[in-house]
């Protein structure tokens, strides 16, 4: 006996190793840090799956990886050798110490029941990816225009910063890292000695990429939630798993994500769900729940702290509910202790330092999606109104998880808007938004969860449906009503892969300004497209002049907002900004002599006349 279960242990690691091995591999082949974080946290999982099963093993070990990736991020430049380098040794390493630590554990035997929980959690993603890929694969310029909106710009120099740097440095001053550091290390392999066009190029790649990444991880979240309590049937499982997995492409999540280039939005919202699902199983498995929202309560912090409040008074009220339960946990409790150790030294060293330098959170206006207020307010009283009149009828930690987060949540909505008013701005904006933008589109994954057992019931007595397609409807209606599409209201402009999938109007243009990077990094265009296309002419400039700032803080990323490229003197001004030796690329054969006029006294620079049609 001793001897089969040596060979049984022996067969686990080398299994275990081997999937690592290939991760790494393919890392290196890919010049990704992907297929490595995949295989690491998938062994992950599985070496904890038997004791706290497969859904609260993946939100544990997911939040441990992010809060890793940051932690690891703040000793990298310290460690000497390349970003990459030392990100996929630290990656190697999680894996293989999981796989000595799962090859001890026996795997448990998935029967149908979980087998068809993994099918739903993974149809709406493969789908989507494989839609992704025929979309890239078909276009007649890379399909790149989608990842370039709103902020994506000051991502790219924030994530080109922090490769540049090796690291997290103190001296950034960014107080919510972990997109950053999780955009960065995954785009950092592929850098190494890339020219500026390059790493511009890859770096907004991989940005929107893994924005598309998250977003489909918290699809698959929703789905082990709403599989929870899910039906037995196999074909029902897998049909409410992919209905499940679909919510986070709506309109109002994925698609206010990537028009916005909101990159801490996706991770917050995976963290606050990944934090539920901790919390919705804090009586089966007390330690394994506080220590995930310990991880939750960390990880929100660095992703973006407005949210920090929600999974704090969760992880407060699983340790009052549960208190008992811990102190009976014996020496288990060091594990919920050692991470509540790191997440109060990370506050006291890194986070309120940052915090104080930067003067907290700022009350500043920018762009954000339209919510109206008044059905916020209107959807907070008629759910609190539904819980209390549903009250039997509620799962204990369901009803419990809401009246927790509704104080947190308005804790925090109210400091937001304090400090908007404080900056003499109206009540309702940007941050405020943008919190309550998160907040909601968490919400309406864990509204599917719960509805969709109690409308199948309904509608099989009724017409004997399913009631996927009801518990759908719920909150599409409600962030209709909330946040309404663009009109008309067509499949585009509801469900956003449709959306990215058309949106290549840019294309060409993009790949265009890449080519004039190429050449030339230090280069803007005016008259280029020609009178009639000015606005191709300012999108191209924007990105020109964004990709030469060497910081957030560059002047020239000023003229990027404003420079009107028919204007000879917003161009002059754009040269001496830039401090001059660069050129400006034009279609006009009377430029060089109007600028020559205009700015006699301007830093050296070239003018170039091309001639023929421009792409666009």
């Amino acid at each position: 006996m001793q001897h089969a279960r040596a060979r049984r242990h022996g067969r686990r690691l080398l299994l275990w190793q081997l999937v690592v091995a290939v991760g790494l591999v393919l890392t290196l082949l890919s010049d990704t840090a992907l297929p490595l974080a995949f295989a690491a946290l998938s062994v992950a999982v599985a070496s904890h799956a038997r004791e706290l099963g497969w859904r609260l093993s993946f939100a544990v070990v997911l939040l441990y990886g992010l809060v890793a990736q940051v932690c690891f991020a703040w000793l990298a430049p310290h460690v000497g050798g390349s970003l990459a380098t030392d990100n996929t040794v630290a990656w190697a390493l999680f894996g293989v110490l999981h796989a000595l630590w799962g090859a001890s554990r026996p795997l448990p035997q998935p029967g149908t029941r979980q087998w068809a929980t993994l099918a739903g959690a993974v149809v709406t993603p493969l789908a989507l990816a494989a839609y992704f890929g025929w979309t890239a694969a078909s276009g007649e310029s890379p399909w790149l225009g989608w990842a370039m909106a709103g902020d994506a710009a000051n991502n790219m120099i924030l994530n080109r910063e922090f490769v540049e740097q090796g690291g997290l440095l103190r001296a950034q001053g960014n107080t919510a890292p972990l997109a950053t550091v999780v955009h960065a290390s995954w785009a950092a392999p592929s850098l190494g000695d890339a020219t500026q066009a390059d790493t511009v190029r890859q770096l907004v790649l991989h940005g929107g990429l893994l924005g598309l990444g998250f977003l489909m991880l918290l699809g698959v979240a929703g789905s082990l939630l709403a599989l929870r309590h899910g039906p037995r049937h196999p074909g029902r499982r897998v049909t409410v798993g992919a209905a499940a997995g679909l919510l986070p492409w709506m309109w109002c999540v994925a698609g206010f994500a990537l028009a916005y280039g909101y990159q801490n939005s996706p991770p917050a919202m995976l963290i606050l769900l990944l934090g539920w699902i901790c919390w919705v199983a804090h009586r089966e498995h007390p330690v394994a729940s506080v220590t995930g929202l310990v991880l939750a309560t960390w990880a929100s912090a660095m992703a973006w702290g407005p949210v920090v409040l929600v999974p704090a008074l969760w992880l407060v009220a699983a340790v009052v509910a549960e208190r008992r339960a811990l102190r009976r946990a014996g020496w288990l409790l060091v594990v919920p202790a050692s991470a509540l150790v790191g997440a109060a030294s990370y506050a006291l060293l890194v986070t309120l330092p940052d915090l104080r330098s930067s003067g907290g959170v700022p009350g500043v206006d920018g762009g954000h999606p339209n919510f109206d207020h008044r059905w916020v307010m209107g959807t907070v009283v008629g759910l609190s109104l539904l819980v209390l009149l549903l009250h039997r009828w509620i799962r204990p930690e369901v009803r419990c998880g809401y009246w927790v987060a509704l104080p947190a949540a308005g804790l925090a909505a109210y400091q937001l808007i304090g400090t908007r008013t404080a900056a003499d701005l109206p009540m309702w904006g940007y941050y405020p938004i943008k919190f309550t933008w998160i907040v909601m589109s968490v919400l309406v994954l864990i509204l599917f969860s719960e509805l969709h057992q109690p409308f199948s019931r309904v509608t099989r007595r009724l017409w004997r449906g399913g009631g996927v397609l009801l518990a759908l409807a719920v909150p599409f209606a409600l962030m209709f009503q909330v946040t309404p599409p663009l009109r008309p209201v067509t499949l585009a402009n509801a469900f956003t892969p449709v959306r990215l999938h058309d949106d290549i109007g840019y294309d060409a243009t993009y790949d265009t300004m890449f080519d004039l990077m190429a050449e030339e990094p230090r280069t803007i265009v005016s008259l280029y497209h020609g009178p009639e296309a000015v606005a191709l002419d300012s999108l191209m400039n924007f990105w020109l002049l964004q990709s030469g700032a060497t910081s957030i803080a560059d002047p020239i990323r000023f003229p990027a907002y404003t420079m009107d490229s028919t204007d000879p003197v917003a161009v002059c001004s754009a040269i001496t900004t830039w401090g001059g030796d660069m050129r400006v690329v034009t279609r006009s054969p009377r430029l060089e002599r109007i600028l020559a006029r205009t700015c006699p006294t301007a830093p050296d620079y070239d003018v170039e006349l091309v001639t023929g049609r421009a792409r666009s």
